[in-house]
């Protein structure tokens, strides 16, 4: 099922406007190179070029915005899903999929750690992940599924420098050469309770 803006309603059309928006917003690197939290720049930089280009367009869960927020784990486990809708076209587009999984770095002065404001990538040898490599989106709709979970140096090593917990966050990016790249943050807690945070797009 195509999502057609001509065939909704004023209600509908917005959200369509809106899921286009944030899928195709470019997460902004910091100066280590690295994606800001979503936390800080949401679904990233808004390019109407890119928007205006773009075959296809992410969905949120249950029909939502683009956007996952997987709330707190005390075992470091979460999961979720989005779909990928076509909006123009006919030719099959093939998406590789890659996913950024990301916490705070640490800055250590006179003896004392402190949250350095600036996203790190975790380690493969701190977390797994269950996601495709690949999507091909023909007519229908294809629903991405992603699991990530903390090994247990992953789990010791965020236990060390965040005794009251921290976020697991970052973005699943489906990329193809001819066509915009598109991308939706995802937003975790490890810890038993997740400060409230909404991740609007910017």
């Amino acid at each position: 099922e195509k999502l057609d803006g001509r065939n909704m309603t004023n209600q509908g059309f917005s959200a369509l406007v809106e899921n286009l928006l944030m899928s195709t917003a470019v997460p902004v690197l910091d100066e280590n190179g690295n994606p800001a939290s979503p936390r800080k720049q949401g679904a990233g930089l808004i390019h109407l070029d890119r928007a205006t280009a773009a075959n296809a367009c992410l969905v949120g869960q249950d029909g939502g915005r683009p956007k996952a927020e997987t709330g707190a784990s005390e075992d470091g486990q979460w999961s979720f899903s989005f779909q990928v809708k076509r909006l123009q076209g006919t030719v099959s587009i093939p998406y590789e999929v890659s996913v950024s999984v990301l916490t705070e770095a640490i800055v250590t002065e006179n003896g004392r750690s402190y949250i350095a404001q600036q996203s790190r990538p975790l380690t493969a040898e701190e977390y797994t992940l269950t996601a495709p490599a690949a999507v091909t989106l023909g007519q229908d709709p294809q629903t991405v599924n992603v699991s990530l979970s903390l090994t247990e140096k992953g789990k010791a090593n965020l236990d060390r420098d965040f005794p009251n917990g921290i976020y697991v966050e970052g973005f699943v990016e489906l990329t193809n050469n001819d066509d915009p790249a598109l991308s939706v943050p995802f937003l975790g807690f490890y810890g038993d309770k997740e400060p409230d945070i909404d991740l609007n797009f910017s």
